[in-house]
């Protein structure tokens, strides 16, 4: 069994290193501020990325020096992730663990943009809700997980009923309860407000009495967050809660909620609502 490392591209000269079967990405700190840096920057940002073997690079967009590829600095010996080919966690907290930790457990076709500007198309990718972590499918089957930090905007593409339908995640958005700048959100309704909607799954046991014997499972956790005016709150299943946050549109509304009999107590009602107000707004 082959196993792979995958470590995110930095702000820094990137060493590739193949090591039998590993993929080890060194950084080398240049100095700032050059125009040597800002040369080799993208140019190794490029050269790390065409390494992985991603397809569609025919699609590639560049918007180089627009935000970063990673977070908070790296403690570079924490943060080797090691995945099998067919996408199999090393760690041994996933065996005996019921279901999965996935959004979707097989992969699906994705835009992957990352933080630099860089966009794919048609990359074969999952999303692992349990570590919040996207896993991508290369060539000849090789499965690598990228480190948070990395993705800004992943879309997966799915029919449902014959249809075609796409769910978009992003990150990046402010820290509220337990969530920072590394968690996916998906993007249920986007515009002036943002409708979002947390997905996170954990693995929890339970004890059957009779047997005493201690089993677990993946259960999944959701949460609704309106992104307004650069600030994260969460949604509160209250029409008066929901109208001051649209306040400059409540007449509007208020007549949308009458005729459209809007139930407060169901997120599709409020997302049909938020779909409107954007729609009354227009993007921000």
């Amino acid at each position: 069994m082959s196993w792979h490392i995958i470590l995110p591209l930095r702000e820094v000269h990137q060493q590739k290193i193949l090591n039998n079967n590993y993929l080890v990405l060194q950084e080398t700190p240049l100095k700032k501020g050059s125009l040597i840096f800002k040369i080799m920057r993208s140019f190794f940002l490029f050269c790390g990325l065409i390494y992985l073997n991603l397809p569609a690079l025919s699609q590639l967009k560049t918007n180089m020096g627009a935000g970063r590829l990673g977070g908070d600095h790296i403690n570079w010996d924490d943060q080797f992730i090691i995945v099998d080919k067919n996408g199999g966690s090393f760690h041994s907290y996933y065996d005996g663990v019921e279901g999965n930790p996935y959004f979707i457990e097989s992969f699906r076709s994705s835009t992957i943009k990352l933080v630099s500007g860089l966009e794919f198309n048609n990359v074969t990718a999952r999303l692992d809700l349990y570590k919040q972590m996207a896993q991508v499918k290369l060539n000849g089957d090789t499965v690598k997980m990228v480190l948070p930090g990395s993705i800004a905007e992943i879309i997966f593409y799915d029919t449902i009923q014959s249809l075609p339908h796409e769910y978009k995640f992003q990150t990046g958005y402010p820290e509220i309860d337990n969530l920072n700048r590394n968690n996916f959100y998906q993007v249920l309704s986007d515009g002036k407000v943002t409708l979002l909607k947390s997905s996170i799954k954990k693995i929890n046991k339970t004890k059957n009495e009779m047997s005493g014997e201690i089993s677990s499972q993946f259960d999944i956790y959701e949460d609704h967050y309106l992104y307004v005016k650069y600030e994260m709150k969460r949604v509160k299943r209250d029409k008066e809660y929901i109208l001051n946050m649209l306040a400059d549109k409540r007449k509007e509304l208020e007549t949308y909620i009458i005729t459209q009999k809007i139930n407060f107590k169901s997120m599709d009602s409020i997302k049909k609502l938020i779909e409107y107000y954007n729609s009354l707004t227009g993007s921000i």
